[in-house]
């Protein structure tokens, strides 16, 4: 195993810091169909397709909030909310 600075640790420590985890379950085999689906639509991962498909249901509704898709859009939420 590779060593790990503290300085690492605590970076990753503080970004975890900043999110909560939400478990999907779906059926045996089904996990890599959902996760080629997300990169075929143009999205990194499966967690990108999922807050963009949360994003868009909201906009489609009127719902005024939107979901973050990754720290910087979570940082210049913040940002924003402190001016």
């Amino acid at each position: 195993m590779l060593a790990v600075s503290k300085k690492k640790l605590d970076t990753n420590d503080k970004y975890l810091q900043q999110l909560e985890d939400i478990k999907i379950r779906v059926p045996k085999g089904y996990r890599n169909v959902i996760k080629d689906f997300a990169v075929d639509q143009g999205y990194k991962n499966v967690n990108q397709l999922v807050i963009g498909l949360i994003n868009e249901k909201m906009e489609q509704i009127g719902y005024e909030q939107r979901i973050p898709v990754g720290i910087r859009d979570i940082k210049e939420k913040n940002v924003e909310e402190n001016i």
